[in-house]
């Protein structure tokens, strides 16, 4: 299709230039003159001058081709060359003033990233958010809290490139760009504060809790079991205070878990620490009676789940 569209172009051009030479026509060989001129700048426009100048420099270049086909009589001759002292004052006057930004910035145009360079910062990033969702979504939280900020640092230098090439880009890439990074900014952040508040990301692996401390194993793995359900059971009821058990069940995880990290640390390492085995004493006292009051909190939940249950039972037994 190229070919085609470059093909008919020249054969105008030819035809312009062919019969204004045979028949001494000065403006139609002028306007084959002009098409060449116009489908060369135009494309040299689009690729070198800075988005907020290509329409002055279409609407220069365009007069200019008008007039050329013209420009043998006098007035439209004058035309034609005050056109092109407009298109060069235009371009002075925008090249000094691009310069004058940069020196007050204390900026050089080699000191700026490259539209290249900032491609490929974008195509880099786009492998790296990818990798930290298949990490949230397989769960690896750990490792997701280790890579996220390095992303997030990676993001914020991207912005600071497409903010300094800013009048060289599109601005339609422009925002869309800068859109998706604060997009991408916000859910890092929002994943992040949703781990640093959720216990189950932070508590230890049970594999490591039965060896560093067999004896507390057991509960510690009911306490997992008990807590879904309680979980589970609160989402499930219509209470009208939902969010509010939600949030307390949370805390009250959240504080085991710390009590839980430091029987660990104890425990691999108790001559450096003081009174090591009476802290562990308490610890693992207070893990067993958490572990018995999880149990409880779920009989309860479950009877009032039942509640319904015995009273459609005893209804249905009256009428047999």
């Amino acid at each position: 299709m190229r070919t085609n569209r470059l093909f008919w172009r020249f054969t105008a051009v030819l035809a312009l230039v062919f019969w204004g030479t045979l028949g001494n026509n000065p403006f139609l060989v002028g306007s084959g003159i002009s098409l060449i001129i116009f489908w060369s700048l135009k494309k040299q426009i689009n690729r070198r001058a800075l988005p907020a100048n290509r329409r002055a420099y279409t609407i220069f270049l365009i007069a200019l081709c008008a007039f050329l086909p013209l420009s043998y009589t006098e007035f439209f001759g004058a035309l034609f060359g005050f056109t092109g002292l407009l298109w060069g004052g235009y371009a002075v006057s925008n090249q000094l003033s691009t310069r004058q930004q940069q020196k007050l910035s204390g900026q050089r145009v080699a000191a700026l990233p490259t539209i290249d360079q900032i491609k490929s910062t974008v195509k880099q990033l786009d492998g790296s958010v990818s990798r930290l969702k298949a990490l949230a979504e397989s769960k690896q939280h750990a490792a997701y809290k280790a890579s996220a900020p390095e992303v997030l640092t990676e993001l914020e230098q991207l912005a600071d490139q497409l903010n300094q090439q800013k009048n060289r880009l599109d601005l339609a890439t422009f925002q869309r760009l800068m859109t998706r990074i604060a997009t991408e900014r916000q859910l890092i952040q929002d994943t992040l504060h949703q781990l640093q508040h959720d216990w189950e990301s932070q508590l230890p692996d049970q594999h490591n809790i039965k060896q560093i401390a067999p004896e507390i194993s057991a509960a510690v793995y009911q306490i997992r079991q008990d807590s879904q359900l309680i979980k589970e059971q609160i989402k499930k009821s219509q209470l009208a205070n939902q969010a509010e058990l939600l949030e307390l069940h949370q805390t009250s995880m959240l504080r085991f878990n710390s009590i839980l990290t430091g029987y660990l640390t104890i425990k691999e390492h108790p001559n450096h620490y003081y009174d090591a085995e009476k802290r562990l004493t308490t610890a693992q006292e207070t893990i067993e009676r958490f572990a018995n009051d999880l149990k409880e909190q779920v009989r309860q939940l479950n009877e009032n789940a039942m509640h319904e249950f015995e009273v459609n039972l005893r209804l249905l037994n009256s009428t047999v």
